[in-house]
């Protein structure tokens, strides 16, 4: 005897059954949520809504992912905790633009923060690309994400052969903003910076230390400044 609708609900209803429910193929229930223009708009209703009554959610969306080998959603991967995205005013702007790009072509976005103490993150994250914005240049995340190799945009980064990349003219920026203040008549600078390298530290750095082990975006500022204090004849020391 086949099952009553009070024991379909129980039970994991799947597009067979709906597609059993209607007298219709599977194939006409998958185009339903699929490709809604193969069917009239009467069919379709009809569909959906005996599928509501069943209880069926629709097409799973790991397996249709699997299937067209497409995750419809795009990583984004800094290096700094989750709660960053949300707070720093750069990374909103920054993030506000990718958002933006990625509604307008329907697809999602997956944030990928950068620090994990595996690179596990990144290889199952079920994306179709990648964006890696301002992290080290070493980080085993950003190797992580460039060996899937599936579509990867570097923002804030150093450039790499064979991947795009995005970047800012930095050091200009930061010399205009030093030789604005030497117009001024300054001439005793100190210069605060967001990070230089790992672990972060709170004092002065060696020039030993501002050379090595960078980030990028940060090493570039303190270039453009160094060359307009310089060029004002006062020296970079520690």
């Amino acid at each position: 005897m086949p099952p009553d609708n009070a024991q379909r609900k129980r039970q994991r209803v799947t597009i067979a059954d709906v597609a059993a429910e209607l007298s219709v193929a599977v194939s006409t229930v998958s185009n339903a949520y699929n490709r809604p223009d193969q069917l009239s708009p009467e069919l379709r209703a009809r569909v959906l809504a005996v599928a509501a009554q069943l209880g069926y959610p629709g097409p799973d969306p790991l397996a249709r992912s699997l299937r067209q080998q497409q995750a419809g959603a795009i990583g984004v991967l800094f290096a700094e905790r989750l709660r960053y995205a949300f707070t720093d005013p750069a990374a909103v702007l920054v993030l506000d633009g990718i958002a933006s790009a990625l509604e307008q072509a329907d697809l999602s976005l997956l944030l990928v923060p950068g620090r994990a103490d595996t690179t596990t993150t990144v290889q199952r994250a079920l994306v179709d690309g990648f964006i890696v914005y301002s992290m080290l240049e070493a980080d085993p995340l950003v190797g992580a994400a460039l060996a899937r190799r599936i579509p990867t945009v570097l923002l804030d980064q150093p450039p790499r052969a064979g991947v795009p990349s995005i970047t800012v003219d930095d050091a200009d920026g930061a010399h205009q903003i030093a030789d604005h203040l030497l117009r001024f008549g300054h001439r005793r600078f100190a210069i605060i910076t967001d990070r230089l390298s790992e672990p972060l530290t709170s004092t002065g750095l060696s020039l030993h230390e501002q050379a090595a082990h960078t980030f990028f975006v940060t090493q570039l500022r303190c270039q453009g400044y160094r060359t307009a204090l310089e060029a004002a004849g006062l020296r970079w020391q520690d």
